[in-house]
């Protein structure tokens, strides 16, 4: 009775708690359908995501929605530099993910309410209609153009789903840390100045939104994570070094000169609970290799 207690326990940890695949999630095995929203690392493809994954506390730089063609082809609408809204294949998009084993990393997820076809259409018909709109390279929700993160939301949005992803100023963000302060000097020195009220929406707030459920996950979902954690993966694969190159060398600026010591002693501490846990339903490709 106490081992079956014990296993009741850990079934339901699982359930409730947040949980990354051991091994990257092969695409080949996942079933994907349209409306679903994939969220991946680009690391070494987009080293400037650096950004968005130390102010958010994640390790999400990019996020698409899926959908399937007439003819079974896989298909993500995005918005990424330097064209905007546009429509990718599934393996285009997945290839700019991190890599584990082979496989690329990501995290897939879609509306607790299922959609229905009639929303299916009006989903693709909104994603459609936003192809070409430029890309905001800002961080902060600029009129008339869309970052990745604005892109899911409006389009869903626009077809009757309002409140996939939270829109939160500047204070909801990591701005205190010993990285972001020294990312907010690159950003100025950039000339991109940002004010306590201006408002951003992040990969993240998608991830972690009470009206989506996961379905994979290859990276932390359901909390936020420190500084720490970022910078130490980033270092290993080789994104800091490429962020601090396309820094350097493509955008012709200096490093600040707290910058070394920010990264030898990033900060530690999560700049902010995220909201209790909500997840009703989960299934996870490969082998789940911590709770945390």
């Amino acid at each position: 009775m106490k081992t079956i207690r014990l296993l009741t326990f850990l079934y339901l940890s699982i359930l409730s708690l947040s949980i990354v695949s051991a091994f990257a999630s092969d695409p080949k095995k996942v079933e994907w359908k349209s409306g679903q929203i994939v969220a991946i690392s680009e690391m070494l493809s987009d080293p400037s995501t650096f950004i968005f994954e130390i102010h958010t506390g994640s390790r999400y730089g990019h996020i698409g929605i899926i959908y399937v063609e007439a003819d079974q082809k896989v298909s993500v609408y995005e918005s990424a530099p330097p064209e905007g809204v546009r429509k990718v294949s599934l393996a285009n998009y997945l290839a700019n993910a991190t890599q584990s084993k082979g496989q690329p990393e990501f995290t897939l997820l879609e509306p607790i309410a299922p959609l229905s076809p009639d929303e299916i259409v009006n989903l693709h018909a909104a994603m459609e209609g936003l192809l070409g709109i430029p890309y905001n390279q800002f961080a902060k929700m600029t009129k008339g153009l869309l970052n990745c993160s604005e892109f899911v939301q409006k389009s869903f949005e626009q077809m009757g789903r309002n409140h996939i992803g939270e829109i939160q100023s500047l204070t909801d963000m990591n701005t205190a840390g010993k990285v972001a302060t020294q990312l907010l000097q690159i950003s100025e020195m950039a000339g991109e100045n940002y004010e306590p009220t201006d408002k951003f929406i992040s990969p993240v707030s998608i991830v972690n939104s009470k009206n989506v459920k996961m379905l994979v996950a290859d990276l932390p979902v359901g909390k936020l994570i420190s500084e720490d954690e970022v910078v130490k993966t980033w270092k290993a694969r080789g994104g800091v070094r490429a962020f601090e190159s396309m820094i350097v060398d493509y955008a012709g600026l200096k490093l600040p000169s707290g910058w070394r010591a920010a990264l030898n002693s990033p900060t530690k501490t999560i700049y902010r609970d995220y909201p209790p846990n909500w997840r009703n339903k989960l299934r996870i490709c490969g082998k789940i290799k911590d709770v945390n």
